[in-house]
Formats: structure tokens, C-alpha cells, sequence
């Protein structure tokens, strides 16, 4: 339960520096970071491989569908070229590729079928060139 108490502190900063209010989490590594203790070191190491994320979000409880839409979410809005810092282009893509995944890994696996879901899937993977 704590874990799902962190991640709601993180997604509420996010929102926080997404409109603009006064947030310390201002630089992709710090949210990382931040992201990091609420669920895990395998959802946000960038240089790890992606399907230890995938195995983590699997085999926690308190990541629902629902949840991990939003992780995914927040992971494609912490990948944004235009706010990552220029030394960090590799955080960047990483973030947005591991945000694909989330969502790719939901449409094989969710037995409920989600248009909007399936729609971002494939604006996602046509806005990182693949």
C-alpha cells in the first residue's frame, strides 16, 4: 500500500509541473528518481533491460491495468524531448520506448479490449519512428 501511496505523490508533482505549479521534481532524473522509490529500480533504470520492467509490473498486485495506463502515461510525458535536458536524449527515448511496452504488453494481455488504448499504441510508435 505504501508503494501506492508514492506513486500517487509522484503522479501529483508531475501533474503539479505539467500545470505549471511549483514542483521540486523538475528535471527528468530527479521525477526518475522520485519514481524510482515509489515503484522500483527495474520501471525506471533506463539502462536496463525493458522486460525486467515488464516482469516487475507483472508480479506486483498494485500495478492494475488501470495503473500501469497511468505509469505508462507518465513515462511517455517524462520521455518529452522538449523538456529533457539535452544531456539526457538516451533517458529521453528510453522512457518513451518503456512507455510503448507498457502499453503493447496491456493490449496482448488485458482481456478487455481498449480502442483508445490501441490508438495511442500506434501514435506512439509512429511518433519514435518504428
Amino acid at each position: 500500500m505504501h508503494q501506492i501511496d508514492q506513486l500517487g505523490l509522484v503522479l501529483q508533482r508531475l501533474m503539479g509541473k505539467l500545470l505549471g505549479t511549483p514542483d521540486p521534481a523538475t528535471t527528468l532524473q530527479s521525477t526518475l528518481d522520485q519514481l524510482t522509490t515509489a515503484v522500483g529500480k527495474a520501471v525506471t533504470d533506463v539502462e536496463g533491460d525493458p522486460r525486467d520492467m515488464l516482469n516487475a509490473i507483472a508480479g506486483n498486485p498494485a500495478f492494475t491495468t488501470t495503473n500501469a495506463e497511468h505509469l505508462a502515461e507518465l513515462l511517455w510525458r517524462l520521455g518529452d524531448p522538449a523538456e529533457a535536458p539535452a544531456a539526457s536524449p538516451h533517458a529521453s527515448r528510453a522512457c518513451r520506448e518503456r512507455a510503448l511496452l507498457i502499453l503493447e504488453h496491456l493490449n496482448a494481455t488485458d482481456r478487455t479490449y481498449s480502442f483508445e488504448r490501441h490508438a495511442k499504441v500506434a501514435e506512439w510508435r509512429g511518433m519514435l519512428g518504428g
